[in-house]
């Protein structure tokens, strides 16, 4: 059961991410817009190599459940009221989410599928030091009009 939870939350991040990419703007716009394009190909191809493992293992995953599930999950973002930052924090709550579907599982899974699932909690893990500081990049940044206006007075 984690194999499938981890599987719809992989294919709910790349549906995430890809949404955010094509709804990124700002005065960072490229580099987030290529970062979420990036970000949702990484998604994807954790998102394959689990479907790959659970059919490896016996299991006959059933796709169209996992793609509803997952779409039921992106569907609760409203991407083009959110400002980068905002997508930024949701990417942090999915990564957690990562990595505790991936703790939960490794007891009970072979040493071979505790590797893949180191494996994604470790990519988890930088991934969410990149969103951390891109983050706080974004709450640091001073308003650039209200910037511009304190030099008049």
């Amino acid at each position: 059961m984690a194999m499938k939870e981890l599987a719809i939350t992989f294919r709910s991040a790349q549906l995430t991410a890809h949404a955010m990419h094509n709804f990124a703007k700002g005065c960072n716009f490229l580099a987030n817009h290529e970062y979420l394009g990036d970000l949702y190909g990484t998604y994807e191809t954790a998102y394959d190599a689990v479907i790959e493992r659970m059919i490896g293992l016996g299991d006959t995953p059933n796709i169209s459940e996992i793609t509803k599930a997952a779409t039921s999950k992106c569907c609760q973002y409203d991407f083009q009221g959110m400002d980068c930052s905002d997508m930024f924090k949701a990417l942090l709550d999915i990564e957690m989410t990562i990595r505790q579907i991936c703790a939960s599982y490794n007891g009970q899974a072979s040493l071979g599928t505790q590797n893949l699932l180191a494996q994604f909690a470790d990519d988890s893990e930088a991934r969410t030091y990149k969103l951390k500081r891109l983050v706080m990049d974004d709450e640091e940044a001073e308003d650039p009009v209200a910037k511009l206006m304190s030099f008049g007075r």
